[in-house]
């Protein structure tokens, strides 16, 4: 995507050549750091549970404690990821 962003860059002008500068540094801040620091934390704690053990209080325990955050972290990447897509699919149009 940077590559494509970089080959971009000198075909276009004014408020296209903001976004194209935008698109990347959206998915790259967006969707790849909250990815990092907040959804692959919260998988690493879930793998280290020991779900056979654990009795139904306390797997339902577990999940509310997981689900709400990974849920919201992972709808703000889902949203972000589709805002970059479209905006690479409107500066591809003006190409």
């Amino acid at each position: 995507m940077v590559a494509a962003a970089g080959l971009g860059f000198a075909q276009l002008q004014g408020t296209p050549r903001l976004l194209l500068i935008l698109a990347p540094l959206l998915y790259i801040l967006g969707v790849q750091i909250s990815t990092f620091a907040s959804n692959v934390p919260l998988n690493n704690k879930l793998q280290m549970l020991q779900v056979d053990a654990m009795g139904e209080t306390a797997l339902k325990s577990a999940r509310l404690h997981f689900e709400p955050r990974w849920n919201h972290w992972n709808v703000n990447r889902a949203l972000l990821a589709s805002l970059t897509s479209v905006l690479l699919m409107v500066l591809l149009y003006q190409l």
